[in-house]
């Protein structure tokens, strides 16, 4: 999407290897974490998006990312 959206891309840079996406100012970024609970400790999101949460077999990586 950030690709072919000019605002988009005027304002993100996408690093391909790492799997991020950067805001060009300031220090925002997007990325994806392990579903595995017991590897995302240590996170402190602004906002957590969630996908598919129906399909989690447990709520435990819901749990932790809403507390930290």
């Amino acid at each position: 999407m950030v690709l072919f959206d000019k605002g988009l891309a005027a304002k993100l840079r996408i690093l391909e290897s790492t799997k991020r996406i950067l805001r060009r100012t300031g220090t925002g970024v997007y990325f994806v974490i392990s579903a595995d609970a017991n590897r995302a400790h240590g996170y402190h999101p602004t906002t957590v998006l969630l996908d598919e949460v129906h399909t989690q077999p447990h709520r435990e990586l819901y749990d932790v990312l809403s507390t930290s």
